[in-house]
């Protein structure tokens, strides 16, 4: 989205909301990077903010375009900052030359939960690409014919898609659980047959939830009304 495109959200304008942003960059800028580039345009006002000037001395235009100037303005703040740049790396901002940006131009020491978070997070990252580099194995499956096993292993594939997209919906609901946790917690979640006198057709009823049941059902677009029954919320 352009910075120029930016609504107004709670009375903040498209000013305010460059001070405020703190983008996860995901590339590499530089004089390769063409045409307009939003984290080029959020970059120049950044250095701006922070007194960084083009190559005449004169604050930089934030066109959002990868200029000499520009080029200029970040080799400068690379240096003052005692940032790599040299050899292929002069005048390209990468991830940590942006968080240094718009941490206000200076290192901030990680705290311990912060360096604990990072290792976690390789571990995950390693641990994957470990999977990713080996064959696939499967406990023993009741199936003879190569159509039954690929069919059999699709269905896993899509179950382990299915169980990734639920932790991803918990998430923006700001539930941080496993999807092998939200499971649990639902399984445990019973119904019962009442027989009415008044009719001949037995009614379930799900049992009362829990706090963390209900934050789930809640999450999915559901909930359990006072007569037991399963209802979307409107």
């Amino acid at each position: 989205m352009e910075i120029e495109k930016f609504s107004e959200i709670d009375g903040i304008g498209a000013e305010e909301l460059k001070d405020m942003l703190i983008p996860k960059l995901g590339t590499t800028l530089s004089r390769e990077t063409k045409g307009y580039n939003v984290y080029v345009d959020l970059m120049q006002h950044k250095l701006n903010k922070l007194g960084y000037k083009d190559m005449e001395g004169k604050e930089l235009k934030e066109d959002g375009v990868f200029g000499t100037n520009t080029e200029f303005a970040v080799n400068t703040f690379k240096e003052t900052n005692k940032l790599w740049n040299h050899n292929e790396y002069r005048g390209k901002v990468g991830q940590t030359s942006y968080d240094m940006l718009f941490s206000g131009g200076r290192w901030v020491e990680p705290t311990t939960t912060d360096i604990i978070e990072a290792n976690l997070d390789r571990w995950e990252v390693e641990g994957c690409f470990r999977q990713s580099n080996s064959t696939m194995s499967v406990r023993p499956i009741h199936h003879w014919t190569d159509s039954k096993i690929r069919c059999h292993l699709l269905c896993c594939v899509i179950a382990l898609t299915y169980l990734r997209r639920l932790e991803l919906r918990m998430e923006r609901q700001g539930i941080k659980r496993t999807a092998r946790d939200i499971l649990d917690d639902l399984s445990h979640l019973h119904s019962a047959l009442i027989l009415d006198r008044r009719s001949r057709k037995p009614r379930r009823v799900i049992e009362k939830t829990g706090k963390t049941q209900e934050e789930v059902l809640k999450a999915l677009g559901h909930c359990i009304d006072a007569h037991g029954v399963l209802q979307a919320l409107k």
